[in-house]
């Protein structure tokens, strides 16, 4: 039986720090995924067109108050089903906060697990305590109620490593990465994807480049060796205005459609 899946398009980039214009990446993705520039099989044989219901939501109308924005994304969170998966495109990774907090009201024990270059683990970043590099930060301050997994950063300040270690978060650095794989979490997990985490030679068109990440086919050999319960996951900081020849995007379409099949395969083998 088809797994449902809710598209919920987030194009808000106000909290970025650097690029601008990853208010443009839902789109970009969107019209990526659609094409038919690659099959509708995933890499390990799902065909995501028989075996997925796609119901497309938004986009969210966008503010200059974060916390105008952040109110939307809850009630949008709200109107998704318990069964249902809830994939958003963002935007700037400031939305993974509100996000992961309207997903915690259906799912309670949720875990997260993010990759991104940046722990985004600053209490406030230039005076904003919204920041996208602020996201993690914010979600800890929920209470945590399942584990934190971080994977594929290497720009991390002094204050960011003391504040996993007070939280008790896993951060696998990206100079580590092959330690990620095969990561198996129990329980209930929001997935996030920082676009960052790959290195600016497989994705320039991201908010905030950092070099020495990780390769695409090291991202898509991470999804399918991940052994979680996806009940939400986010792809963000894609921006088409840096982007050169659409490398970016068709690297976030096909992500999408990586996570996609590999919650498709697992829900389905279990």
């Amino acid at each position: 039986m088809p797994i449902e899946f809710v598209l919920l398009s987030v194009p808000y980039d106000h909290k970025s720090s650097l690029r601008k214009g990853a208010q443009e990446g839902p789109h970009a993705i969107k019209a990526a995924f659609s094409e038919d520039v690659f099959s509708a099989f995933t890499e390990t044989g799902i065909d995501i067109r028989e075996e997925t219901i796609l119901i497309e939501r938004g986009p969210v109308p966008i503010s200059d108050s974060f916390l105008v924005v952040e109110d939307v994304i809850l009630k949008e969170v709200a109107r998704v089903r318990k069964e249902q998966i809830l994939v958003s495109l963002g935007g700037d990774h400031s939305i993974t906060y509100p996000l992961f907090k309207g997903v915690r009201k259906i799912h309670s024990h949720l875990n997260l697990v993010c990759l991104s270059s940046h722990p985004d683990l600053h209490g406030e970043y230039q005076g904003d305590r919204f920041s996208h590099a602020c996201a993690v930060a914010r979600i800890l301050e929920l209470g945590q109620a399942g584990e934190v997994v971080l994977a594929g950063v290497r720009s991390i300040t002094a204050d960011q490593r003391l504040r996993a270690a007070e939280h008790g978060v896993k951060m696998i650095e990206a100079r580590r990465f092959r330690d990620a794989m095969g990561l198996a979490i129990q329980g209930p997990t929001y997935l996030s994807i920082d676009l960052g985490v790959l290195d600016p030679a497989y994705a320039p068109g991201v908010g905030n480049p950092v070099p020495g990440g990780i390769s695409t086919r090291e991202l898509f050999d991470w999804i399918q060796s991940f052994d979680a319960d996806i009940v939400a996951f986010d792809l963000c900081e894609m921006n088409p205005r840096w982007d050169r020849a659409g490398i970016t995007t068709l690297a976030a379409a096909r992500t999408l459609m990586e996570v996609i099949g590999h919650v498709i395969e697992r829900r389905t083998r279990s």
